[in-house]
């Protein structure tokens, strides 16, 4: 089934204020999916693989104006990375990791 993009946004306006306001349109499910954004034009400046497997993901995509963003791909390790630009769908959430809130970038497809 084709992706149902809800907005075009650059990764580089996203903000720990967008996350918070888009998780108020939680709960989230089959009958209400997270919004699913969509950024143009990037490449892949850096990857390494994390989790106890080593089977995520994160990767940091430049855009035209060289402006860095960090993307989890989770369970990404067994797919091939995109070949030069591309647009990426993704999902925004606000996460928690030893106290500290931040936005958390979470690839969907490319």
């Amino acid at each position: 089934a084709p992706l149902v993009l809800d907005a075009d946004l650059p990764l580089n306006d996203i903000s720990l204020p967008l996350a918070l306001e888009l998780e108020r349109l939680a709960p989230f499910g089959p009958g209400n999916p997270a919004p699913l954004l969509v950024s143009r034009n990037h490449s892949v400046s850096s990857v390494r693989t994390v989790g106890r497997y080593n089977d995520h993901r994160v990767l940091n995509l430049e855009d035209d104006a060289g402006n860095v963003q960090r993307v989890f791909w989770w369970q990404g390790t067994g797919w091939p990375l995109p070949d030069g630009r591309f647009d990426l769908a993704y999902r925004v959430r606000a996460s928690t990791y030893r106290g500290q809130r931040a936005v958390q970038v979470e690839w969907v497809a490319a």
